[in-house]
């Protein structure tokens, strides 16, 4: 077994504020490596297929709302992402505490 042997250190303090940088950096990388797992959590995925009969078709699954579709063209796969899209921005904006106090007092 070749283990190497460790090189003597010129003081400790020098060796804590290095231990201290790598802490950090790795700290940072993991911290950049959860968000992009988590981003790419919530993209929406899409598919091209082929059925028994060789004919293309398209698959769209959407982790937010649990949504899926399928579609003959690529076109038909850009309107339903981007109707997706409208939906849930429509959705947030109705879904807003300012919306629904100023809804709220209307009907009194």
């Amino acid at each position: 077994m070749n283990t190497p042997i460790p090189q003597p250190m010129e003081s400790n303090t020098a060796h804590n504020q290095s231990s201290r940088f790598n802490i950090v950096e790795y700290l940072k990388r993991l911290g950049d490596c959860i968000v992009e797992y988590f981003n790419s959590q919530a993209e929406i995925k899409v598919w091209q297929r082929q059925d028994r009969f060789g004919n293309e078709y398209w698959e769209v699954y959407d982790p937010n709302t649990h949504r899926s579709a399928s579609f003959g063209s690529e076109e038909e796969v850009r309107i339903w992402i981007e109707e997706l899209f409208h939906q849930q921005q429509y959705n947030s904006f109705y879904q807003s505490s300012d919306y629904n106090y100023h809804r709220s007092n209307s009907f009194r």
